[in-house]
């Protein structure tokens, strides 16, 4: 079954099962994911389910919505998608779990009769159940002992072969009902945080399907609450559950339920009956106490791993220091659509642009839409390094290839293997490494500095410069054949002088980002600091504003960042800037009304200009009411252009 499950922020760990046509994601109570984080708006955005395709769609929301670190209006989302929405990342996870029915009846029905209510679960996905009469006799011949013996090391192989959850229990099931005289079967787990148990695989002897299975709730109180297991040898009759309507229902004769224990924690429980009186006695309780106790440690191993996994790759992100890649100008969104369309291809990429642009953000990008995104994304910065350190940084070296080599180590092309390698400033690599990188992009081999054995390998590359490449083919220091095998997919970052719509949204990220380092609050920003950030032509693009706004947080600017707080040279591009054009004119017909009105409006059509016309943000900016900023759009008749 699809789900989100929430890697990191408030609720890390947990995990919300997609089952609905509808899932709605934002701040409203009503919400079916409620995230309260004054980053995510009443109403979010929807996953739409048809059938096991799953959409994710933004609700026109303040501060956006991203898959794999790019802003999306709308996504088709796949396996191990990256979903960011406020301070919370989720991963996508479509996997369905095997041995669910579709039915909507099956489950737990109560135990009083003045309790009427019918614990409902939908499944979208009908896993059809091992038809159990046409599987192997393997215990029939064995002696009593020998067979008990075998059913457990069966179970255990079972466990020790495999690290998926559904398919070692729905494997318990089959065991069991080959080595029982019982009709129906489930196995049941414990909810995080909750005594709810939810079925996760069940069994029926006479059906392709269990549709219609249910368990009482009476039975399953009574075994969880007392930690015990049940043996009843005519459930019909046992005064234990003489109120439970669905044990006569189902006409349970026989039946037990064994609690699934680990390190004195509850995990689920195993439920099995028949509708023969005595079918089921003690050694078939010991027995199936015996499988249980195994499914449990099976269920813990399970669950430890999925753990692992989540902090492997929390711990991985932040390794990277992945950041959003924010920015809704027009030019941004032809980045971004470039990006979609060549990620999943294997594809090399020459990312071109000025110095502090955001090219390693792009590819780290890249990588994370791509097939590989649960691999390495290896980075080496061609031009840190002297052109010797260089090539045995990429390609390796082997003991004794110079001295202080001590031992073999691998380079960053091995070290990528299976991901993606990203070549920070390619123009400065010098023409006798171009050489032995140009076979590795014609045939995926090379050998290490000082070495002779050949290697192999299986790696996407991104390659990145700020130089003039088409300059340097005519002064013959970088070669022809190596740059048109780098410029396969080639993309132009434009410096953020090109982009100014996207200052404030850059500049609100980089303050929460710098603002939870610290641990402090996300300060506002002022409409003065605003206008003296945007009239400024940054000359260090992207990497330039990040840093100013770091240096900001790091000095103190409490609860809000004012014109004050920024450098001299910042808040002097403001004052010399000219005003902006109008079409308003004097009286006199020579020169910009210098009228109060004319002002205002000026300033409101700048304030939405660079808010991308978001009238919430905007009217932050301006500190009035969202009301007030509709009438005096209205009343200036202000037009989005």
């Amino acid at each position: 079954m699809p789900s989100l499950r929430i890697m990191e922020g408030p609720g890390a760990g947990s995990e919300t099962l997609i089952a609905k046509a509808e899932t709605v994601i934002g701040r409203d109570k009503g919400a079916d994911v409620i995230l309260l984080d004054t980053m995510v708006s009443r109403v979010h955005a929807k996953i739409l389910l048809e059938g096991q395709a799953a959409t994710l769609v933004d609700q026109n929301s303040r501060n956006g919505t991203y898959v794999n670190r790019l802003p999306i209006d709308r996504h088709q989302l796949s396996d191990g998608d990256e979903v960011t929405i406020g301070e919370t990342i989720f991963i996508y996870q479509d996997k369905v779990s095997r041995g669910i029915p579709k039915t909507e009846d099956v489950l737990l029905v109560a135990a009083s009769a003045d309790y009427q209510e019918k614990v409902t679960i939908e499944f979208p996905e009908v896993q059809k159940a091992i038809r159990l009469q046409e599987l192997g006799r393997s215990f029939e011949n064995l002696p009593g002992d020998q067979r008990d013996l075998a059913i457990l090391y069966e179970v255990g192989r079972t466990i020790n072969s495999t690290l998926d959850l559904d398919e070692i229990l729905g494997h318990v099931l089959d065991v069991i009902f080959q080595t029982m005289p019982v009709e129906r079967g489930m196995v049941l787990l414990a909810e995080p945080g909750s005594d709810h148990l939810r079925p996760r695989v069940m069994r029926d002897r006479e059906t392709d399907a269990a549709s219609g299975l249910k368990v009482s709730e009476t039975i399953l109180r009574y075994a969880m609450e007392r930690g015990i297991s049940i043996l009843s040898t005519d459930a019909m009759s046992d005064e234990r559950f003489t109120e439970s309507r669905s044990v006569e229902a189902q006409v349970v004769r026989s039946m037990l339920c064994v609690p699934m224990k680990s390190r004195d924690e509850t995990v689920g429980a195993v439920y099995v009956d028949s509708g023969k009186k005595d079918a089921l006695g003690p050694k078939h309780l010991l027995l199936l106490s015996a499988v249980a106790n195994q499914a449990a440690v099976a269920i813990e191993n399970a669950k430890l791993v999925d753990q692992l996994r989540l902090e492997n790759r929390s711990l991985r992100r932040r390794l990277t220091q992945s950041h959003l890649v924010i920015g809704g100008s027009e030019r941004m969104k032809e980045i971004y659509d470039l990006v979609r369309r060549v990620a999943p291809t294997e594809a090399t990429v020459l990312l071109r642009g000025e110095s502090g642009t955001g090219k390693e953000v792009i590819a780290r990008a890249i990588h994370q839409q791509s097939r590989r995104r649960d691999q390495p994304l290896v980075s080496v910065n061609c031009a840190a390094l002297a052109p010797t350190l260089l090539e045995a940084e990429i390609f390796g070296y082997e003991r004794g290839a110079f001295t202080g080599a001590t031992e073999r180590r691998p380079g960053r092309f091995e070290l990528a293997h299976g991901g993606s390698l990203f070549l920070d400033e390619i123009g400065e690599i010098p023409p006798e490494i171009q050489a032995k990188l140009l076979r590795v992009l014609q045939e995926r081999e090379f050998e290490r500095v000082g070495g002779t054995e050949t290697v192999r390998v299986n790696v996407r590359i991104i390659t990145s410069t700020n130089r003039d490449l088409e300059a340097a083919l005519e002064e013959g220091s970088f070669r022809e054949d190596l740059y048109y095998r780098l410029k396969v997919i080639e993309l132009h970052l434009p410096p953020l002088r090109e982009r100014k719509e996207d200052i404030p949204a850059l500049t609100e990220q980089f303050l929460k980002v710098f603002a939870q380092e610290k641990g402090v609050r996300t300060p506002r920003i002022s409409s003065d600091a605003l206008a003296c950030l945007v009239n400024y032509d940054w000359p260090g693009n992207v990497r330039e504003l990040k840093n100013l706004i770091e240096r900001a947080i790091v000095l103190g600017v409490g609860d809000e960042l004012q014109a004050s707080h920024l450098p001299w040279e910042v808040r002097e591009a403001s004052e010399s800037a000219p005003p902006p054009a109008t079409e308003s004119t004097s009286a006199s017909g020579g020169g910009e009304s210098l009228s109060l009105a004319s002002s205002e409006k000026r300033h409101i059509e700048k304030v939405l200009q660079v808010c991308q016309w978001n009238k919430s943000k905007a009217s932050e900016v301006l500190q009035i009411s969202r009301p007030r900023l509709d009438r005096k759009i209205k009343e200036y008749n202000i037009q989005k252009t």
